[in-house]
């Protein structure tokens, strides 16, 4: 039902131009617009909101519109309630009651489709849709100097864009993907070196657009020349993008390429809260000083940002051998946590029975590390611990990792989604026929391991959960693979000494196993 939410707009637009009458059609859309969206804000995990409609092929693009998750519903509802406000005070001069209304459902379309859109393209190109009358309706009915405004919004916001887009593209070519969603899935795996130069033209973008310090100079005088109803929903809305943009796809795909630019971005953040907020203080005009507080509260909302991008980038390295007790809990609040060490130094797992890794972070990265028990003697252990990793949360990635000793090297809780365990061996002892990865979630990547369970385990162990998973390339030891009859369409395919490969799920495919 988003595409109704998107394009209802659009459609009352098109009506005021074919002369319907303008106040209340433009109020009838915003106010049915308002009642969809707090029911897409308290329904937005149901089914029925997520749509796609192939465009192209290649490059596979689509008009798809979902909402991953609440940021998206708050977003959504944010639109509705400030374009019907925007309506309902527009005093439009006699003639141009179309253009003034019309031009406020537009900006509302390109809003609610940018904050809509699970697809790159649209993301963008929907932003851009609501610019445009954002520029026109500065230079034609603005007060002031708004001639001025207009051409200084107009270039400081197209170079913006235009920097946005390289990022885009560059970030869209390294995942091999338009799909925001799949985009997310790849997280971990871009290299840190081309992070921190996508990095940069996402901030100078998505900072453009938010007014960031000191690309803000077009934002006062814009908002203050600005019809109210236009300054509303840039200021109130669409200026929000570019914030929305770096929580959706910078944070959590660009950890380290945003943590090389965490200190030039705190210094430009206080330009925003000191330089601006000492040009606010200073203003003789009401609305001079509402277009200048609203360049200085961005600095603030920055600096949360850059402290969430300290704590995603957060990184444990490994320096020495060490011994648990108890589990390495990486906590809820610590998204893009990466454990790692140089040279694969042991991680001994002391009591009996206990895990590993116990992981409750998204978006987080285990690699280069030895897990076992001590006193190992060659391939045997005096002692089994349990799991080396838990994955509780989305998003893991579990990187050349070796384990003596376990149960299982990742186990996930049910509907964890979106797993990556590649280049990873694991040597089973215990005989407790514990799979070496058990998969209960969507979209698992399990590649390029040695899973042996000495014969006595599975290899793999695919949950009633389990959905397009991906178990390629390993060598299982003779251990086999086994997909629970659940949800299917799981691949399994080029593993080599795979023992018995048994899918209970009817579509999933098979192929080439050894």
């Amino acid at each position: 039902m988003l595409p109704i939410l998107v394009f209802l707009p659009i459609v009352a637009f098109i009506a005021i131009l074919l002369r319907a009458p303008a106040r209340f059609t433009a109020v009838a859309a915003s106010v049915a617009n308002l009642a969809l969206g707090i029911y897409a804000a308290a329904s937005w995990q149901n089914e029925c909101w997520n749509f796609s409609l192939p465009v192209l092929e290649k490059p596979a693009l689509n008009l798809a519109f979902g909402m991953p998750d609440g940021m998206s519903a708050v977003m959504i509802l944010l639109s509705v309630i400030v374009t019907l406000a925007a309506v309902l005070t527009t005093k439009a001069p006699a003639g141009s009651e179309r253009l003034h209304y019309g031009s406020s459902l537009l900006i509302s379309a390109g809003a609610l489709g940018a904050f809509a859109s699970t697809d790159l393209f649209f993301f963008y190109a929907f932003h851009e849709l609501a610019l445009i009358p954002t520029f026109i309706m500065i230079g034609l009915f603005g007060r002031g100097d708004r001639r001025e405004a207009a051409w200084k919004i107009t270039i400081y916001l197209g170079v913006g864009s235009i920097v946005l887009l390289a990022g885009l593209l560059w970030l869209s070519n390294l995942t091999g993907t338009l799909d925001m969603t799949k985009m997310i899935a790849t997280a971990g795996t871009i290299d840190p070196a081309a992070q921190k130069g996508i990095a940069a033209l996402l901030l100078i973008g998505f900072g453009t657009l938010v007014s960031l310090f000191p690309f803000h100079s077009w934002a006062a005088p814009a908002y203050a020349s600005a019809p109210a109803p236009v300054a509303m929903l840039h200021a109130g809305v669409l200026k929000k993008f570019g914030l929305y943009g770096l929580l959706r796809l910078a944070i959590p795909l660009l950890p380290d390429g945003l943590q090389a630019w965490l200190t030039p971005l705190l210094v430009l953040l206080l330009g925003n809260i000191l330089w601006v907020g000492l040009v606010t203080i200073s203003q003789k005009r009401l609305d001079g000083m509402l277009g200048n507080s609203s360049v200085m509260h961005m600095g603030y909302i920055f600096l949360a940002i850059a402290a969430l991008i300290a704590e995603t980038g957060r990184r444990i390295v490994i320096t020495a051998p060490i011994t648990l007790k108890a589990p390495i809990i990486i906590d809820a609040s610590l998204p893009g946590t990466v454990i790692e060490s140089h040279g694969k130094l042991p991680v001994f797992c002391g009591v009996d029975g206990i895990d590993a890794f116990d992981v409750r972070a998204i978006l987080c990265t285990i690699r280069g590390l030895l897990i076992t028990s001590p006193n190992v003697t060659g391939n045997t252990s005096t002692l089994t611990f349990g799991a080396a990793v838990l994955a509780k949360a989305d998003g893991l990635r579990v990187q050349d990792v070796d384990t003596f000793g376990c149960d299982s090297l990742v186990v996930g809780e049910t509907d964890v989604d979106d797993v990556h365990v590649t280049g990873c061996k694991v040597l089973v002892t215990s005989g407790n026929n514990a799979p070496a990865v058990y998969v209960d979630g969507e979209r698992w990547r399990i590649t390029g391991n040695r899973l042996d369970g000495r014969g006595t385990g599975v290899a793999v162990l695919a949950g009633t959960a389990s959905q397009y998973a991906a178990i390629v390339g390993n060598d299982c030891e003779g251990d086999g693979i086994t997909t629970s009859a659940g949800l299917g369409s799981n691949t399994i395919s080029a593993n080599t000494n795979a023992g018995t490969v048994t899918a209970h799920a009817t579509d999933d495919a098979l192929g080439g196993n050894t």
